[in-house]
């Protein structure tokens, strides 16, 4: 950790001089300070969201961090759509966004397509600028007995991001981290041994949402200790919040997105030093991300198109960080005095 208490692998260097210049852009965007991207889902009507509203919630939502960071929303990630075919509506949220003058990230799974559909989807992405993706697998879907992925397709996410690296050098590759283990994984331990290639393999990650931030914390070192031994150069892992201020919201989408949760989560705020004296769930998701302020390059927040509750948790950080600004410069006054 260097004197800004941000642990020195934050900002990645290659030892045989310096970074891709096309992965350089994410190095340099984050070297500028602690910054907040977002996910959101193209069209759909389980959102009730279009395309005009999602441009007008990262809208607001921008202007509620750039007073939270003094920097702006540096990436926006767009997931894939309905079951991992909405392609279309993904790229024109992508398009969309750029032409609002934010950067697009989009997911790339390995679902229901072959090598030469991805190929031609990775095509489209860069006609229109758009050299940013997180590369992924896919879940399954809700009914679906298992994950269909075509014989000429790809298993695992290690292999797609091996692709795109190969198929095009100006690609900048996201991969996704567990840091509670992938939810099929029968451990934390075995999840990271089936993770080596992917590991390897992506320039930078975001993780996946977790209530227990050291988890993240022994990920984030042991995958660059990984590099380190095989010649590597280190990478940035960004945390992720979902701004509910609910405990049994998060109970519901435990399952849903992937992360562990306790059976009583209520209980384990009550025990757990992060959320000691947190009066609620929204409580306990501001201390999260003071948490992450203090020792990460950014946080990634899911909005899942709820727009007006992400303004709202940042407005709430916001307002927390004011209170304990103000706190200190009290604390300070006091001591000039006596």
């Amino acid at each position: 950790m260097d004197d800004s208490g941000r642990y020195e692998f934050s900002i990645p260097v290659r030892r045989n001089g310096g970074l891709p210049s096309a992965r350089s852009s994410f190095v340099e965007q984050y070297a500028k300070g602690f910054q907040i991207s977002l996910e959101v889902c193209p069209p759909c009507d389980e959102y009730k969201t279009g395309l005009d509203d999602i441009l007008e919630g990262v809208s607001a939502l921008n202007d509620r961090v750039l007073s939270l960071t003094d920097l702006p929303i540096p990436y926006v990630f767009v997931t894939c759509g309905a079951l991992g075919k909405g392609e279309e509506g993904t790229l024109n949220t992508a398009v969309g966004l750029q032409e609002k003058g934010f950067t697009p990230v989009v997911h790339v799974t390995c679902k229901y397509k072959g090598r030469e559909e991805i190929a031609e989807y990775l095509d489209s992405l860069l006609s229109e600028g758009i050299s940013h993706l997180l590369v992924i697998r896919g879940d399954k879907s809700e009914g679906e007995s298992r994950l269909y992925i075509p014989e000429e397709g790809f298993q695992h996410a290690s292999d797609l991001i091996e692709f795109v690296h190969g198929y095009d050098s100006r690609f900048v590759v996201a991969g996704a981290a567990h840091p509670d283990g992938h939810p099929e994984a029968v451990s934390r331990n075995d999840d990271f041994r089936y993770s080596f290639h992917k590991f390897m393999g992506a320039d930078h990650f975001v993780s996946q949402f977790t209530l227990y931030p050291n988890n993240f914390g022994d990920l984030f070192l042991k995958v660059n200790r990984l590099r380190n031994r095989n010649g590597m150069f280190p990478v940035t892992m960004i945390p992720s919040l979902i701004p509910v201020s609910s405990a049994k919201k998060i109970e519901k989408l435990s399952p849903v997105c992937g992360f562990k949760a306790p059976d009583d989560v209520a209980g384990y705020l009550r025990t757990n030093p992060v959320g000691e004296g947190c009066d609620s769930f929204a409580d306990f998701q501001t201390r999260l991300y003071q948490v992450y302020e203090r020792c990460c390059s950014g946080v990634h927040i899911y909005t899942r198109n709820f727009f007006k509750s992400s303004v709202r948790y940042l407005r709430s950080v916001e307002e927390a960080k004011y209170r304990s600004e103000r706190k200190v410069r009290s604390s300070e006054g006091l001591s000039r005095v006596c």
